[in-house]
C-alpha cells in the first residue's frame, strides 16, 4: 500500500482508517488555570492597593456625560 492510498488499513470503524500514516487522532488539552491565576495576581499587584473601582466608574461616567453633552448640544458657545 502506498502512502497516498486512502483504503482503510484496518477497517472502516478504525479511527486511523484513511490516514496515510495509520495513526489515530490525539486529544490535546492545555490547562491554563495556574497561569491565569498568576497573571491576575500580577495585574492586581501592578494596579496597587489604593485602586477604587467605584471611583473609577464614576469618573468614566462623568467623562461620558461630558462627551455626550458636547456632541448632542453642539460646539460650546463663547
Amino acid at each position: 500500500m502506498s502512502a497516498y492510498d486512502l483504503t482503510p488499513p484496518h477497517g472502516p470503524g478504525d479511527p486511523a482508517a484513511g490516514r496515510p500514516d495509520g495513526s489515530a487522532p490525539v486529544d490535546f488539552a492545555v490547562d491554563v488555570t495556574a497561569h491565569e491565576a498568576h497573571r491576575r495576581a500580577h495585574v492586581l499587584e501592578a494596579i496597587g492597593p489604593d485602586r477604587d473601582p467605584v471611583e473609577v466608574l464614576r469618573g468614566e461616567e462623568a467623562a461620558y456625560d461630558l462627551l455626550t453633552r458636547r456632541t448632542t448640544a453642539g460646539p460650546p458657545t463663547t
